[in-house]
C-alpha cells in the first residue's frame, strides 16, 4: 500500500469544476507522463512541492498564461525519493492524455524526472505500486503505456529512458523485475532521508512533542528497512 501525501503537502489551489470520476468500467489502462522540464533534478520535499504548484498553476490559469483547466492535469505524481503525490486522485480524471475520450480511458502519473534523468530505483518502485493500486480501483486496467503511445497527436514523454522501462515491464505489478529489485546504500539513505524531511515537516507544521516526532522517525526507519530487505524464497 503507497502512503499518498495529500495535497496539502504541496500547497495545492482548491480544484475547479472539472469532469467528475472515471467509469471504472471504461478504464484501461495507464498512461505515464514525465515534465519535460530539462536536466534540473528535483530532490528534496519542498523543491518537488514548489515545481508541483507551478505546474498547476500553469495548468489552471486562464489563457494565454496557462491552460485554463479545473486543476493541476495528472492523477498522481511519483519523484525520485519514491514520494507519491496526490494531484488530482486516482478516481478522478485526468486533463493530461490529449483528449476527453483517451482521459476517459487511461489514468495519468506523472514521474517526476527531467530529461536524460534515469528514474531511481525508488521511483520505479513506487510507481509500480501506484499503478497496483490504480489496477485495485480498475479491474480493466491491463495496459501500462508512455503517453506518446496513446495521444493521438503524438508527443515525446515521457522520453526515452522511461519508455524503455515500461517496455521492459519495470513498473508492471507481479514482474520478476519486481522481486528482483535491489537498493543501494546510497538510495536507502535518500529514501530516509526524504522520509525524515517529511516527518519534520509534520512536526513543526502539525505539532507534537519531540518523542512523537521520534516515534514516527522510528516507525518509518522499520518501514523503509522492511521495504528493503530481499525476500526469502518461499
Amino acid at each position: 500500500m503507497v502512503d499518498y501525501l495529500p495535497r496539502t503537502a504541496w500547497g495545492a489551489r482548491v480544484a475547479e469544476d472539472g469532469p467528475g470520476s472515471l467509469t471504472v468500467a471504461r478504464v484501461e489502462g495507464v498512461a505515464v507522463h514525465w515534465p519535460g522540464m530539462g536536466r534540473r533534478r528535483l530532490g528534496s520535499l519542498s523543491e518537488v512541492a514548489s515545481a508541483l504548484r507551478g505546474w498547476q498553476n500553469y495548468h489552471m490559469d486562464p489563457k494565454p498564461n496557462g491552460r485554463g483547466w479545473s486543476d493541476i492535469a495528472y492523477q498522481v505524481a511519483v519523484d525520485q525519493a519514491g514520494r507519491a503525490w496526490t494531484l488530482r486522485g486516482l478516481r478522478t480524471q485526468s486533463g493530461a492524455n490529449g483528449n476527453t475520450d483517451v482521459n476517459q480511458r487511461f489514468g495519468a502519473v506523472l514521474l517526476v524526472v527531467g530529461s536524460g534523468e534515469h528514474p531511481s530505483p525508488a521511483m520505479i518502485a513506487t510507481t509500480r505500486e501506484v499503478i497496483r493500486d490504480f489496477q485495485a480501483i480498475y479491474p480493466n486496467c491491463d495496459l501500462i503505456a508512455p503517453h506518446s503511445k496513446v495521444r493521438p497527436d503524438g508527443t515525446d514523454c515521457p522520453g526515452d529512458l522511461v519508455r524503455a522501462l515500461i517496455k521492459s515491464g519495470a513498473f508492471t505489478p507481479g514482474t520478476a523485475q519486481e522481486d528482483d529489485m535491489q537498493y543501494t546504500e546510497t538510495q536507502i539513505r535518500a529514501m530516509v532521508q526524504a522520509e525524515l524531511e517529511e516527518y519534520h515537516r509534520r512536526l513543526w507544521g502539525e505539532g507534537g512533542t519531540a518523542g512523537e516526532f521520534m516515534q514516527r522517525t522510528d516507525a518509518a526507519l522499520v518501514r523503509i528497512e522492511e521495504s528493503v530487505t530481499p525476500r526469502q524464497p518461499s
